[in-house]
């Protein structure tokens, strides 16, 4: 793939998730031409190479070897769990993210949280998830619950995107510009502090979820799908909506990330208010943004 030159980027069009995929071509083109902080060489998609498949073929499912999401806390999955298809579906109900999906995410590892008992996991709605940027398009995730997953998948996603950008958990080479050895106030973990990378990439995986939480819920009818879904847009809400306003308080960027932080500002606040709407719509008491007074 052509080298990309960053400077060529329109950076506000690279937060939310574009329909037509601009965002995602870029991320694509930047991950398969340069290195990123963690990543040493070039992404080169992996084939399926005769594992099984989701997504038409598009994405192997098959297990990595790994000790983020391994014995005894997690166990892997059989590749044709039957929750991972249904977490599929629930991704098409947001088209951009889909495609974004299926084209930056080569390998997904499916496993089982042990420590849920299996009569407890049609309740267990959420989900573990992990990437690493040294294998860039690989993912693993829990599928003891559907929806749960599909949470999972897009979280995930959003984490390799950014690194593709250039910013890491730990560092950034471009669009955040904070010492990666400072150290703030983390708003989602008590007593916990994290560089601005961190930050960013939690603020960025919660609002991915946040919207596809909410366009699942356009179509839901399932009463029961659309109470567990509520229930996890609740906490989803409140921990982006606290991100992010440790991003606007902390955050210092270059000029692309001054473009790129505006955008996600932006999106992730309209995102905040349509969430507690939606809340309060169907009877979860929330404190609406200020941005909705």
């Amino acid at each position: 793939m052509k080298s990309l030159d960053p400077d060529t980027v329109e950076w506000p069009r690279m937060a939310e998730p574009q329909e037509g995929g601009y965002d995602t071509k870029v991320a694509l083109a930047l991950a398969a031409s340069t290195p990123s902080p963690l990543r040493s060489g070039s992404y080169v998609r992996r084939l399926a190479g005769g594992a099984p498949t989701i997504c038409e073929g598009q994405v192997a499912v098959r297990h990595l070897e790994q000790t983020e999401m391994s014995p005894p806390d997690f166990t892997p999955a059989p590749p044709d769990h039957p929750n991972l298809l249904k977490a599929v579906e629930y991704l098409r109900r947001w088209p951009a993210a889909y495609e974004q999906f299926i084209a930056l995410i080569d390998t997904v590892h499916p496993c089982l949280d042990a420590r849920i008992k299996p009569e407890h996991r049609e309740l267990s709605v959420g989900s573990s998830s992990h990437s690493h940027e040294q294998r860039f398009g690989a993912l693993c995730v829990t599928v003891d619950h559907p929806f749960g997953c599909a949470q999972g998948l897009i979280r995930e996603t959003a984490r390799q995107k950014l690194r593709a950008l250039g910013v890491s958990t730990e560092r950034a080479w471009r669009l955040i510009g904070n010492d990666p050895s400072a150290l703030y106030p983390s708003p989602i973990h008590p007593g916990q502090s994290w560089p601005m990378t961190a930050a960013l990439h939690a603020a960025y995986s919660l609002a991915c979820v946040v919207e596809l939480d909410m366009r699942v819920l356009e179509s839901e009818t399932g009463l029961e799908a659309r109470d567990q879904i509520l229930q996890l847009l609740m906490r989803n809400a409140v921990r982006m909506e606290a991100c992010c306003d440790s991003l606007s308080r902390y955050v210092e960027t270059d000029a692309a990330g001054n473009t790129f932080m505006k955008a996600f500002l932006d999106w992730a606040g309209r995102a905040t208010v349509r969430a507690y709407t939606l809340l309060d719509e169907n009877g979860y008491e929330t404190r609406l943004p200020a941005t909705a007074r």
